[in-house]
């Protein structure tokens, strides 16, 4: 019932969505402004109805158009979400800067598992086993990678 937008940032210079996320069947949108919200894009957000005004916001180059799309969204009056975790940039320090004034612009900063959690609100929740399962798989992934480092 989430309701989701892929942006692409220039793909005929950049490429399309890695295969690994699979996008089919969702509304995929070029772009070359550095924030998702082109005209394209405002117009598929507002077919979602009002009662939609939360963005989680999650991909490459937090510094930039992660960055400048979290701004737009929250002067536009959503309620925004970014997705510490599933972010990134070129240098550590732009990520990291980024988040900050993401902070200060009144922009929530989550984690991927503080927000499945969010999402699910109690163990009731239909899927709760096998997203919990999920979550204790790339737990112990992680700590196996980071033990070999």
């Amino acid at each position: 019932q989430i309701p989701y937008v892929v942006t692409e940032q220039y793909p005929k210079g950049l490429l399309h969505t890695v295969k690994e996320i699979d996008v089919s069947g969702l509304p995929v949108f070029e772009k070359t402004k550095f924030s998702m919200l082109t005209d394209e894009v405002n117009a598929h957000l507002a077919t979602l109805g009002e009662e939609r005004r939360t963005a989680v916001v999650f991909g490459i180059e937090a510094h930039v158009c992660v960055f400048q799309t979290c701004l737009d969204l929250v002067d536009s009056g959503w309620d925004v979400h970014v997705v510490a975790d599933g972010v990134s940039s070129s240098k550590k320090l732009n990520r990291d800067v980024a988040l900050e004034r993401l902070k200060q612009a009144g922009v929530w900063v989550t984690s991927a598992e503080s927000l499945l959690f969010d999402l699910m609100r109690d163990t009731s929740y239909p899927h709760f086993k096998a997203i919990s399962g999920l979550v204790k798989d790339q737990n112990s992934v992680l700590k196996g990678l980071s033990a070999s480092l």
